[in-house]
This record gives structure tokens, sequence and C-alpha cells, in this order.
């Protein structure tokens, strides 16, 4: 298709319109199979899954896709990986209205729970993990409460 092949300006657009259009809907189909594909990757930090998710579904609000704040969290926690499951179930299946950034601040808290876990098992030996995981799980669930 060459734009000098239309009788006239109208012809034109329409051709262009109809080409674009296409590229728009295949386009739409690539970022929502990247969203709801993207897996959690323990070697990175929490926070690079966040980021992505966020931005790929503000990739899809900018080209006409109507997300919830609901559907972005779903995306959030069941893309985690299977470590993380308590907080998903946790977050799964709260009765109260959450938002992407209280979630996202609630997986952040629970990477740093599962650090400090891991450095009070290594630098403290096992009878450390139990009171570890018993403080920061009150903690985690605490601030879930507000």
């Amino acid at each position: 298709m060459h734009i000098c092949s239309f009788a006239d300006g109208a012809e034109a657009w329409t051709a262009l319109s109809t080409l674009y259009e296409k590229v728009s809907c295949a386009n739409c189909i690539s970022i929502k199979h990247q969203l709801y594909g993207y897996v959690h990757d323990v070697r990175k930090p929490i926070q690079t899954y966040v980021t992505h998710i966020t931005n790929l579904a503000a990739h899809l609000k900018a080209i006409g896709v109507t997300l919830t704040a609901i559907d972005i969290i779903d995306v959030l926690i069941f893309n985690l990986n299977p470590s993380y499951s308590i907080i998903a179930s946790t977050l799964t299946t709260s009765k109260d209205e959450m938002f992407v950034a209280a979630v996202s601040g609630m997986l952040i808290d629970e990477e740093m729970r599962k650090e400090g876990m891991m450095e009070g098992v290594l630098n403290q030996g096992g009878d450390a993990m139990v009171s570890t995981l018993a403080t920061h799980h009150a903690m985690a669930y605490c601030s879930f409460l507000t």
C-alpha cells in the first residue's frame, strides 16, 4: 500500500486507520500476553516484579484497555513464586478492599521478612528461625489489617 495510490485523503485515512488498528490489536494482545505471563523471579527484587506488572498495565491503559485495580492485583498475586504462597493466600482470601500500592507494599514487606529469616538462620542457628518467623508473621499480619 502506497499513499499515492489512493484517490483522496479520506480513502487514504480509512486505509491507514484499518492498517494501524490491526497493529494496535496485535500490540494489545502482545502486552496482555506479557502481563498475564510474567512470572515472579525470586532472584530479582520483588520491586522489579511489581514495577514490570504495573508498567504493562499502564501500557494497556494507554492504548485504551480498561484494567481495574483488582485485575492488576490478581496478576500480582497469581504470578508470584510459590515461595510466596503464604502472603498470596492471605491476600487472596482477604475480604477488605485492596489497592495496588498496599499489595505492593505487603509483597515488599514479605520479601524483607524472608531475607530477615534467612539472615537469622545463617547468623544465629535454627532456633532463631522460629523466633524470627513468629515475629515477622505477626508484623505482616498486623500490617495487613491496617
